[in-house]
């Protein structure tokens, strides 16, 4: 909701599959009408997760490199935020 408050509409999401926070984020986009864009999600797995800021850093990389880029992006943890 903040996010949209401030104007967003391009919302993507740096997590977990099937966590509780994507089912969250999946969600509200669906409930606030927003696009869901395959895109602008990077997943991390389990057990080879990297160390939090470099799985965020790994995770945005890629995202760049789709060269579609949503206006804000919801991280699964400050750690993975600050990669």
């Amino acid at each position: 909701d903040y996010l949209v408050q401030l104007g967003h509409r391009e919302i993507g999401f740096i997590g977990f599959p099937n966590s509780e926070k994507y089912q969250a984020f999946w969600h509200k986009l669906e409930q606030l009408e927003l696009r869901y864009n395959p895109h602008w999600v990077q997943f991390l797995q389990l057990p080879d997760v990297e160390p939090g800021i470099l799985a965020g850093f790994h995770a945005m990389q890629a995202m760049l490199a789709e060269g579609s880029l949503p206006t804000s992006v919801l991280a699964t943890n400050d750690l993975v935020a600050m990669g």
